[in-house]
């Protein structure tokens, strides 16, 4: 299509406009006096990799940005009965429960919650391979106690997939103390809290497999906080298998320590 331009005594310029089809990309391209400009586009350009405020990003200081203010819509009943949702977190308030919640809205933790279609999913800004566990771990642990949302996701999540990746074995050994006082805590003040009560016994299971005897020394105190649990019959089982992975993994030494704080305890190995 071309289109006159100029005034009366000057000559008419022509100005073409021609359609580009690029890819996913629809520009327009203007002609005039031998000269070519890019009008418009969809998407036509590279997107920016990251904005001054976007979470994950760092600042030119070396410093992880903080949080933007966020607030996040509520989870379905289904995930809230599931995981123990209480309530909606305000991402980048001032409040926080615990020094995880206080990491995560400073920007500290390489991760952050990805929103997909049917599931949330953990998106770490480094892979997990290079990530320091210590205190990276330790502070994850912190947060099983959390009972908001993003917070109860992120925390689980990020404890789940640093103990379940390659070589977290001996990553896990020289930090089990650090880990074993945040979830003996967390048993201990959340007897009510089914998801946080079932994500402990999981993650005990977890840790044994890990350490092994290693795990031996810390049973004087998890046991009877573990016993208390199987009071409840939905635990039951739960607290039954968490013991024979104990025995299993611990051998003689974890059955008597065991069967000393809980004397109707029945062994693996009859």
């Amino acid at each position: 299509m071309a289109l006159g331009n100029g005034s009366r005594g000057q000559p008419r310029q022509q100005i073409r406009l021609e359609r580009v089809e690029g890819a996913g990309a629809r520009r327009t391209r203007v002609s005039a006096a031998g000269r070519s400009i890019v009008q418009g586009g969809f998407g036509s350009g590279p997107r920016n990799a990251g904005s001054a405020g976007s979470a994950g990003t760092t600042r030119r200081s070396g410093k992880p940005a903080p949080r933007e203010h966020k607030s996040y819509g509520a989870p379905s009943i289904r995930q809230q009965n599931k995981n123990g949702y209480k309530s909606i977190a305000d991402i980048g308030s001032s409040k926080f429960k615990t020094l995880f919640s206080r990491e995560y809205l400073a920007g500290s933790l390489p991760f952050r919650i990805d929103h997909g279609c049917n599931q949330n999913k953990l998106a770490w800004d480094v892979p997990i391979s290079q990530a320091q566990y210590n205190p990276l771990l330790s502070t994850c642990f912190e947060g099983i106690t959390e009972t908001e949302h993003p917070y109860v996701f992120l925390s689980r999540a990020a404890v789940t997939e640093l103990l379940a990746a390659e070589g977290a074995a001996e990553k896990v050994l020289p930090m089990l103390p650090t880990l074993i006082t945040p979830i003996r805590a967390a048993l201990m003040q959340n007897k009510k809290d089914l998801g946080i009560v079932e994500f402990c016994l999981r993650t005990l299971e977890t840790l044994s497999e890990l350490t092994g005897q290693h795990m031996n020394t810390y049973l004087r105190n998890l046991v009877p906080q573990i016993h208390k649990i199987s009071f409840s019959k939905q635990f039951d089982q739960h607290v039954t298998s968490v013991f024979q992975t104990f025995e299993q993994n611990g051998g003689k030494v974890a059955l008597n320590e065991i069967k000393r704080r809980v004397p109707t305890y029945t062994t693996i190995n009859m």
